[in-house]
């Protein structure tokens, strides 16, 4: 992981200014769809309790409908005063038996009872209870009412609504049984019936009425309606928070839960995981309650949330992409000049960068590139042939300082010789030097082994002659190197430091010995005497005097001479080596490259091109 961060980010730093806006593109998608959702999940549980709220009120609006039926039939009874008086004395006579003249009176109930139970659709059972008695008057609708089941669950409630009680009464759902064991929940809205009691002109309850409703079927009416309403559950409390109606069926029989909160708020309470909307009836205390699970609310829009998740998940994964492949391209891109410029670092300045159809920064700078290596590489050619031509120069200088000073050397000789005999010695110097001369003007610069080593015996002769008895001049040359080239007098400056610093005339026994030989792929000419040697202080001077670039000044020209034409031809591997000690001698080595003629000259003519 580490050598990837420091491969990919730590040394490149527009990788990293690519990563850095990357994340905050994906930090940016994240807060706006965290957002997003939040205000779709604000938005859904605001309109799901706004549907709730619509629900609580439409279904207290239809249950107070079923109160006013109750008040509507109880105005009835009072509005019609043949029916009112008959029924009262019907109710009010403490008498159980049902004469003759009390029939008629009993047909009005009955009449009354029927047209109660027909109000609506959702009543089984209208019923009056004789409070003076016991009785009980019952017409029921589609089954037939347990009265002994009905008098256990209800007996205890009619005798509560005394003489005091004015209004109505609802009673929580119960579960009733019916003819033929058939249980059915109802409940029951109930009122005093008030009668004229003698003095007391109605003021005392001879009666109650009542309609007993069928939960079941209004809950399951509920359900179905509840759908637009995002299923919302809904309950009918009394005032005491026990259930009347329950679109879940689950909390008949039971106080409802969280009812204490809901009498507290007088509105609604909300916990963490339900919305809770509730509404008080003013006029009997009735709560009507929705409620709805978050949970639910949470899938009412998962399609939107999927929707959001996926077109967030689409951009991240697109920003993710985008970003990946701006990092390899830019990435890319950068390898491309940072291999040009390893090229260009290893000397190849015909390298180029191709800048086609781009125009950006990256291509500004490798067109700049480009325009460096062609502008270096143009001042590169004029230097160099500069220098080439500084060379030639040189090599021209170098080889006319040598010629006259050959010349004036060898002339010496010659008349030292003739001053000394006269001698037909003469004759023949004179020769053997214009042997030298006619070698010396040979066209070209370049000659075989065989050539300058004939050339120098010719010069070594001279001397010979000169100290005859005194010098001797031994050749040990490998015939293999005879073939290959040189170029001309490099050996001949060599010749004269020895003869003239190297040997004591004085003394009969001085051997100058010319070898060569091959070593590697290089010729090496030695020139070794056994005269007096160099001290190791001028041995010294003499080397660092070959290590300068201009030629020096003094008796080592020469040898600087052939050292400097060796090095400006073949490279610092090549050149003239000196080692010497006093009293014992001197070796100089000459070593340059073993190569044909053609090769030679071809070398020799880039320099004087």
């Amino acid at each position: 992981m580490q050598n990837i961060y420091g491969r990919l980010l730590r040394r490149k730093f527009f990788n990293r200014l690519l990563l850095t806006y990357t994340l905050i593109i994906l930090a940016t998608i994240f807060i706006i769809s965290s957002t997003i959702l939040q205000n779709l999940r604000r938005s859904a549980e605001q309109d799901a309790a706004n549907s709730v709220k619509q629900a609580v009120q439409s279904v207290h609006g239809e249950f107070a409908q079923k109160v006013n039926t109750v008040k509507l039939q109880i105005q009835n009874l009072y509005i019609n005063p043949k029916q009112n008086e008959d029924m009262m004395e019907l109710l009010a006579d403490p008498s159980p038996k049902l004469e003759d003249e009390k029939l008629s009176k009993a047909m009005l109930v009955n009449y009354f009872l029927d047209a109660s139970a027909a109000t609506d659709d959702d009543i089984f059972d209208a019923l009056l209870y004789k409070k003076a008695t016991g009785q009980l008057f019952l017409r029921s609708k589609d089954l037939t009412l347990n009265l002994d089941d009905y008098n256990v669950h209800n007996e205890a409630m009619f005798r509560s609504l005394d003489d005091a009680f004015y209004g109505l009464s609802i009673t929580p759902a119960y579960s009733q049984t019916y003819h033929f064991n058939t249980k059915r929940n109802i409940f029951s809205i109930v009122s005093n019936i008030r009668g004229d009691v003698k003095s007391d002109r109605f003021k005392k309850s001879v009666a109650v009425f009542a309609l007993n409703f069928n939960a079941d079927r209004i809950a399951n009416r509920l359900q179905s309606w509840l759908v637009q309403y995002h299923n919302a559950e809904i309950s009918v409390l009394t005032k005491d928070g026990y259930v009347i109606i329950d679109s879940t069926g689950a909390s008949y029989g039971h106080k409802f839960p969280g009812f204490e909160q809901i009498a507290q708020s007088q509105v609604g309470a909300s916990d963490r995981s339900r919305i809770v909307e509730a509404v008080v009836d003013d006029y009997l205390g009735y709560y009507v309650v929705g409620s709805l699970p978050l949970s639910q609310v949470a899938g009412s829009f998962e399609r939107q949330r999927n929707t959001v998740l996926f077109v967030a998940s689409a951009c991240a994964l697109a920003a993710l992409l985008l970003g990946f492949i701006s990092i390899r391209l830019f990435s890319r891109r950068i390898r491309i000049i940072n291999h040009a410029i390893s090229k260009i670092q290893n000397g190849d300045l015909t390298y180029r960068i191709r800048t086609a159809g781009t125009n950006d920064e990256i291509s500004m700078i490798a067109a700049n590139l480009n325009e460096m290596s062609a502008r270096l590489t143009d001042y590169i050619d004029r230097v160099y042939l500069s220098e080439l031509k500084l060379k030639d120069a040189e090599l021209h200088a170098l080889q006319l300082q040598m010629d006259p000073h050959f010349l004036y050397n060898t002339l010496e000789v010659i008349r030292l010789e003739a001053s000394a005999s006269g001698s037909d010695h003469v004759g023949y110097m004179i020769g053997t030097l214009a042997r030298l001369f006619r070698s010396s003007i040979k066209g070209g610069m370049v000659v075989s082994v065989q050539e300058e080593l004939a050339f120098c015996e010719n010069y070594l002769e001279l001397y010979s002659i000169r100290y005859a008895g005194a010098l001797t001049i031994d050749f040990q040359i490998d015939p293999n190197i005879l073939a290959y080239s040189m170029p001309r007098h490099l050996l001949q400056p060599i010749m004269e430091n020895t003869l003239r610093h190297g040997v004591d005339y004085s003394k009969p026994d001085n051997l100058v010995t010319v070898s060569g030989y091959k070593s590697e792929e290089a010729v090496v000419i030695e020139i070794d005497d056994n005269g007096c040697g160099i001290d190791t202080d001028k041995l010294f001077e003499i080397r660092s005097k070959l290590n300068r670039t201009r030629l020096p000044s003094g008796d080592s020209i020469g040898i600087a001479n052939v050292h400097q034409r060796i090095r400006l031809l073949f490279g610092d591997l090549y050149g003239v080596e000196i080692d010497s000690e006093r009293n014992t001698g001197t070796k100089v080595r000459i070593r340059f490259p073993a190569i044909t003629r053609k090769e030679m000259m071809e070398l020799v003519q880039s320099f004087a091109g």
